[in-house]
């Protein structure tokens, strides 16, 4: 049993753990570890206050939740208003999306004051990271706030164990605070002190079996509930090696980008003949390129260039302009809304991931062995085997070119000394 308050103390029972000594000042006892340290202070008033600071602290070390909740709020009412130099990081995200990046006036640097608008792509990704980070309460802190770094950690966090994902929100951050900086709300871009995370360098190269197999699948396409002949779709995968490009550039291939009649037989080996050109230019890089095709590709080529006409002829389209160029496109088969449309790279590679599955390459709710991408370090990997040294990846630098490449074929030559003694003698 505590002792009994003397008569003089009797102010602070309302206050457990409110004390005074003897000299007059006030302390406090710690509920939990019975510790007593001092307030010093001798007035009422203020050692209450002190008091009521001291328990939150450790009714919040010692998980009381509903102290937890109260001062939760007390921070959250601190919040500055969302505006000035003291603007939230989501309104000041919304201002730069809808006033800078959607209207077209985010460039990227080429050289010292030279820049260009950035891509198409690059912007529609921009504004989906920007939507998803506007949404979030672990955004609406101020910009110019001194716990800056910490906070950004936090709204980073959730993308930790997805290192690209993490390292283009990132990238979209740092285009704000740089716009932050510019506008005149902050003096330096704090997401220079937030490192990238390290991405895994991906190193698969798909077997000849595993691909037939995968590929083996795709033969019978089950649609609306009908089975469908779906060699179109071989045959697609079958150009995607081939060609060994990006999926963003293969699947936006124009018919006007081919060239059947760019034929060359002039060379004497018949394997290094022509029988057409594509000229491609890479979205990623800008790097133009033109691949001159074998037999084989062109066969492909023609096979998707008749299935393409073929389409159009069921829809009664074919002898006025189309809507598009594209040489991929999906049959009449099909849902309305997908019917004679170009190709997307999202909804083929759900279908590879179905074949993969259905061979045994990919198990339920996972990505996959194999993915549609890596058919182009195949094509480029093989292509190298065959060739050799070649640009037909349309790398802008040789490091890329190696990435590509996933066998070194051992190096050739051949021998044309003789003996010195045997030369000598001659």
């Amino acid at each position: 049993m505590p002792r009994p308050r003397r008569k003089d103390n009797q102010a602070l029972s309302n206050y457990p753990g409110l004390g005074r000594y003897p000299d007059g000042r006030y302390y406090f006892q710690n509920p939990f570890t019975k510790r007593q340290a001092s307030l010093k202070t001798r007035d009422l008033k203020k050692a209450i206050a002190l008091w009521a600071l001291s328990k939150a602290i450790c009714d919040k070390a010692y998980g009381k939740s509903d102290t937890d909740q109260i001062i939760d709020k007390v921070r959250e009412s601190n919040t500055p208003v969302s505006k000035g130099g003291h603007i939230h990081l989501r309104d000041f995200i919304k201002q730069w999306r809808t006033e800078m990046l959607e209207q077209g006036k985010v460039t990227i640097k080429i050289k010292r004051d030279q820049g260009k608008p950035i891509a198409k792509r690059t912007r529609d990704d921009y504004v989906k990271n920007c939507k998803q980070l506007e949404a979030l309460e672990e955004s609406r802190f101020s910009i110019s706030s001194p716990d800056i770094l910490k906070k950004i950690r936090i709204l980073l966090s959730p993308w930790i164990t997805k290192p690209t994902t993490y390292n283009h929100i990132k990238s979209v951050l740092g285009r704000v605070f740089d716009h932050a900086v510019v506008t005149g709300h902050i003096d330096r871009n704090p997401m220079i002190d937030i490192d990238k995370l390290a991405v895994s360098k991906r190193e698969v190269l798909i077997p000849d079996k595993a691909y037939i197999e995968i590929t083996d699948q795709l033969a019978v396409h089950q649609n609306n509930r009908q089975q469908h002949d779906g060699t179109w779709r071989i045959v697609i995968c079958d150009l995607i090696y081939m060609l060994s490009q990006q999926p963003i550039d293969f699947f936006s291939i124009k018919v006007s980008q081919i060239n059947l009649d760019a034929i060359d037989k002039s060379d004497p080996d018949k394997e290094n003949w022509i029988w057409g050109e594509i000229d491609l230019s890479r979205h990623k890089t800008s790097v133009a390129g033109i691949i001159g095709m074998n037999r084989e590709m062109r066969e492909k080529v023609e096979w998707l260039l008749k299935f393409r006409e073929d389409q159009l002829r069921l829809s009664g389209n074919v002898f006025r302009k189309p809507e598009h160029d594209n040489l991929l496109i999906y049959p009449m088969y099909m849902a309305k809304r997908y019917r004679l449309r170009p190709v997307t790279h999202r909804t083929f590679s759900g279908w590879w991931a179905e074949a993969s599955e259905k061979a045994g390459y990919k198990k339920p709710g996972e990505k996959g062995q194999y993915w549609i991408m890596d058919m182009r370090k195949k094509g480029l990997t093989d292509e190298f085997v065959n060739q050799g040294d070649n640009d037909k990846g349309l790398h802008a630098t040789e490091a890329m070119k190696a990435h590509y490449r996933l066998i070194n074929p051992p190096k050739r030559s051949r021998n044309t000394l003789v003996s010195i003694r045997d030369k000598k003698a001659g």
